[in-house]
């Protein structure tokens, strides 16, 4: 959503707040607009600003009965993080079936 321009700040905050409403129990944020949802996601929600350490977080926290949503504006490059989570980057955590949809 950084393609939003003076929008992108009160939409961050916006979804976030969505997100909890609509029963979502954890938010994972990377950079500086999307920790905006975190502040109004509230408790569950973890700002990440290094891509391998929401890696790790995200990757230990997989299992089979957890469903992963990876949303971001392409200027994020959030296939780093898929990737990771994939397995192609080493940086998730093992265990889980994954597959990218």
């Amino acid at each position: 959503m950084a393609e939003l321009g003076e929008l992108a700040a009160q939409s961050h905050r916006d979804t976030g707040a969505l997100a909890r409403s609509l029963g979502v129990e954890r938010l994972y944020t990377f950079g500086a607009l999307a920790a905006l949802a975190a502040d109004s996601f509230g408790a569950g929600a973890q700002r990440y600003d290094d891509i391998d350490a929401l890696a790790q977080a995200v990757g230990s926290e997989l299992h089979g009965e957890v469903r992963l949503l990876v949303k971001g504006s392409r200027v994020n490059r959030l296939e780093r993080l898929v990737a990771a989570l994939a397995g192609a980057g080493g940086a998730a955590g093992a265990g889980a079936k994954r597959r990218a949809v």
